[in-house]
């Protein structure tokens, strides 16, 4: 039985709330286990609460970086509570920006350039082989050979015949 992929939090930015539901629903799709705001909550939920016990369950912090991540306080609190918990914290560089000094020695997920290429990355970086994946294409099987006759050799080993041989009706083959 394969242990359960430890809780990742998702922290962002208001406006970068698009990009993080992709990306959210794309390493769900891959079998990552996350806790994000837009796909977590539920009506009625006194979301500062979920939130902090979110935050306090998970073992990992992935925090996208933005220009308005960077500028929110909300998304550098949650770094701050993560980094002080000594919880993995995996920076996702959405736009680019000024890294904020408590992350600058942290390696760095780039998205920047290509959204594909950035999640394959962060894929291997979490240790996530995709659920979905398909299995290997089978190997081809050899075609079926006809059997063929051996005759003893001076030494007694069989060796294939190379004279024709004859069938019931004495055509030979």
């Amino acid at each position: 039985m394969e242990a359960k992929q430890s809780l990742l939090f998702f922290s962002y930015a208001r406006a970068d709330a698009e990009f993080a539901l992709k990306l959210a629903k794309s390493l769900r799709s891959a079998g990552a286990n996350l806790w994000i705001d837009q796909l977590d909550l539920k009506g009625g939920d006194q979301w500062d609460s979920i939130i902090e016990q979110a935050l306090t369950k998970a073992e990992s912090l992935l925090v996208i970086l933005s220009p308005a991540a960077v500028d929110s306080k909300n998304v550098m609190d949650e770094v701050s509570f993560a980094l002080e918990e000594n919880k993995r914290v995996v920076p996702v560089v959405y736009k680019p920006c000024k890294i904020p000094f408590r992350l600058r020695r942290v390696h760095r997920v780039d998205f920047t350039a290509d959204f594909g290429q950035g999640l394959e990355r962060l894929l291997g970086d979490l240790g996530i082989k995709r659920a979905t994946e398909e299995p290997p294409p089978a190997q081809p099987v050899p075609a079926e050979q006809p059997p063929q006759e051996h005759r003893p050799t001076s030494g007694g080993e069989l060796t294939p015949r190379t004279e024709p041989v004859a069938t019931p009706r004495g055509i030979p083959t």
